[in-house]
């Protein structure tokens, strides 16, 4: 098991799985794969800030990979107090580069930096360095300040020459007007933007809602053959379907509309691999002219295969 940290480089919420990438060698010099099941076990509002993730969106976290068949990839999710827990008596590299960043004044701060800091210096660790950081920002200020009232004193002088300050008006307004054309050049790029933005995202619903009238589609295609399929086998009883649906395994044939179903009696539960949803079989006897014969076990809950895909 290692530790790395990750920034969520890529996610496609519709196929539950997406990529990590990793700052300043905070882990392999490779993206990460990871998949939300893992996710959702360990940091269930990482989760919920997946399910609604576009690619704008700054996620970042610790974590232990593992190496499976496939690679390695994602175990959990660990919180930054719980990784300094782990690593306070083994000071690594990784400290060294992130002390940099934080002196480093002139760039402005990662949104990952506080994260990575409270993993390797705990949460008094990362208040010093912000501190520090602040401490150098002010000093910079003040020199700056120092060097703008030079600067001032300066311009005052030139000021006094009446043709030197003919000259510096010219020269401010041609600045002006060279900005004005600038602001309205990025104005009318920033609404191109929106507009196509918002044909992309209204692309996006058409393809979803056309996605889901073919689903509907197949799966009422696929309920015609289940009905056509239990016809021709004379049944008088529902029990009579169900024994035949367990027994042939139906669930894996027609897969659009079956899926796992969730019992329980008055002594136990358990889920049945392969069963059809109350609806779907209610549907199913009703086609069939069949009652749905009482029994002391009871449909909990059902998940479709494909919402499992």
């Amino acid at each position: 098991m290692y530790i790395y940290f990750g920034i969520v480089k890529k996610y496609l919420p519709e196929k539950g799985f997406g990529f990590l990438t990793h700052p300043i060698s905070l882990g392999p010099n490779k993206d990460i794969f990871f998949h939300i099941t893992n996710v959702k076990r360990s940091q269930e509002d990482i989760a919920e800030r997946l399910l609604i993730y576009d690619s704008t969106d700054k996620i970042c976290f610790w974590y232990t990979s593992e190496t499976t068949r496939k690679g390695e990839q994602l175990q959990s999710i660990l919180k930054p107090q719980d990784v300094f827990n782990l690593h306070q008596d083994n000071p690594n590299d990784f400290k060294e580069k992130i002390e940099c960043v934080w002196k480093n004044i002139e760039e402005p701060v990662p949104f990952w930096l506080s994260e990575v800091t409270m993993g390797l210096f705990g949460s008094s660790g990362n208040d010093e360095l912000k501190s520090e950081r602040e401490i150098l920002i002010q000093k910079r200020d003040k020199e700056r300040e120092i060097q703008r009232k030079e600067q001032e004193r300066l311009r005052k002088i030139k000021e006094e020459v009446k043709i030197e300050q003919e000259i510096q008006r010219k020269e401010q307004e041609r600045l002006r007007k060279i900005e004005e054309e600038k602001a309205k050049i990025e104005r009318e790029i920033r609404e191109k933007e929106r507009r196509i933005q918002e044909e992309a995202r209204a692309k996006v619903r058409n393809e979803a809602e056309e996605e889901r009238k073919q689903q509907e589609e197949i799966e009422k295609e696929e309920f015609e053959l289940l009905v056509t399929e239990m016809n021709s086998k004379d049944f008088t009883t529902s029990g009579q379907v169900s024994n035949y649906i367990i027994r042939n395994r139906l669930g894996n044939k027609y897969q659009n509309i079956s899926g796992v179903l969730e019992m329980e009696n008055s002594t136990s539960s358990w889920k049945f691999n392969g069963g059809f949803s109350p609806r779907i079989y209610a549907k199913l006897c009703e086609r069939l002219n069949l009652g749905n014969k009482g029994t002391k076990s009871s449909v909990t809950g059902f998940t479709s295969f494909k919402n499992l895909k």
